[in-house]
Formats: C-alpha cells, structure tokens, sequence
C-alpha cells in the first residue's frame, strides 16, 4: 500500500518508504477521494450520528453503507 502526499510535507527525520510524493497535477485521485469523502460525511452526517440513540442510530448506519456501495 502506498500514501500519496503533497510535496510540501516532509518528515525532518525521514520519510517512509511507502510515502509517494505527488507532483503539482499528477495523481490527483487523491484530491479526488479526498473530496468525495468530505462530501459524503457532509450528506450523511457522520459526525453528528453519535448524538443520536438506539433505533434512531441503525436507520443512518445502514444507508451509509449502502450509499458508499451505490456511488462505487
């Protein structure tokens, strides 16, 4: 497995060797991705699923699921 990074973030004491660094627009799957999850834990409401209670939590736990399965 392999992390893509900016150019602008590298380790003082090294880097690891599955670190990939990522030229200005080449790889940008990962902005991609990136965005699409941002996106995703917006329409879904991820962070707030933990203020809600028994029933009312397994209706949001579900879709999620099915909705990352339907954008796949």
């Amino acid at each position: 497995m392999i992390a893509l990074s900016d150019e602008g973030f590298y380790a003082k004491d090294g880097d690891s060797p599955n670190l990939k660094f990522c030229h200005c627009g080449t790889r940008n799957i990962r902005m991609l991705v990136e965005t699409v999850l941002s996106i995703f834990t917006q329409v879904c409401h991820l962070k707030k699923m933990l203020h809600q209670q028994g029933v009312y939590l397994q209706a949001p736990l579900t879709f999620t699921p099915a909705a990352f399965n339907v954008l796949v």
